[in-house]
């Protein structure tokens, strides 16, 4: 009988001990907290209240009129809600918190539209503090295949790409985009974003100072910043 009960005992300590395993020590520290200074704003110099009238070469318009522009706080934890309830009693693990800026400007009546986003791309598996900018410019006959770019920054300049395929091509100290000239333009591409894609916008004209001053496709189609209102 004795012999009996320490049977049981044993085998209650091992399926409680089995059990045990999928509790694993859970610690809570932040990892990293990013945000951005006033300087880094400064990369994007539109506030979204402005208008923006963009010109190609047959003398079409686009005109950019409806603008906002916010920036969020985001936090990340380690593990999900659920796992964390499951494995490591309710506690998340370690977190991380980055801000980001989000500036949208776009027609009122078509699909026009122009988007920049500031933030940093880190992660727990890619801890990468580098900032980054994210470019983004459509037209109503793009036909889905606009301008999108991803590229490091640091306040007063676009240093180089952010992800595979988008590059800087070159720093201009003065360019001619149409008819019209802009001073301090860095040249941007992107790579093609479907082999669907005959023709996309893949070239971007961008100032510190004035923004998007210009777009071209990999066939010569072009846009140009006409005037900023």
């Amino acid at each position: 009988m004795k012999s009996a009960s320490s049977f049981l005992f044993l085998l209650v300590v091992f399926f409680s001990l089995l059990t045990g395993c999928k509790k694993y020590y859970c610690n809570q520290e932040e990892v990293a907290y990013l945000t951005l200074s006033q300087e880094d704003l400064k990369i994007d110099p539109y506030s979204g209240k402005e208008t923006l009238v963009f010109k190609n070469l047959n003398g079409e318009l686009i005109k950019l009129n409806n603008g906002t522009r916010y920036s969020t706080t985001d936090t990340r934890f380690e593990y999900a809600q659920e796992y964390a309830n499951e494995y490591h009693d309710g506690c998340k693990g370690d977190y991380y918190t980055k801000e980001s800026d989000y500036l949208g400007l776009q027609s009122l009546n078509d699909s026009n539209s122009i988007m920049i986003n500031l933030g940093y791309s880190y992660t727990f598996d890619y801890p990468d503090t580098e900032k980054k900018i994210m470019l983004f410019f459509d037209t109503q006959d793009s036909k889905g295949w606009c301008f999108l770019g991803s590229y490091k920054f640091r306040h007063d300049s676009i240093l180089g790409n952010h992800t595979g395929g988008d590059s800087v091509v070159a720093y201009h100290d003065k360019v001619t985009i149409g008819p019209k000239t802009f001073n301090n333009v860095v040249e941007l591409y992107t790579h093609c974003p479907s082999p669907r894609a005959v023709e996309w916008f893949c070239t971007a004209y961008y100032s510190v100072t004035e923004g998007f001053v210009g777009i071209r496709s990999n066939l010569g189609k072009l846009w140009y910043l006409d005037a900023r209102l």
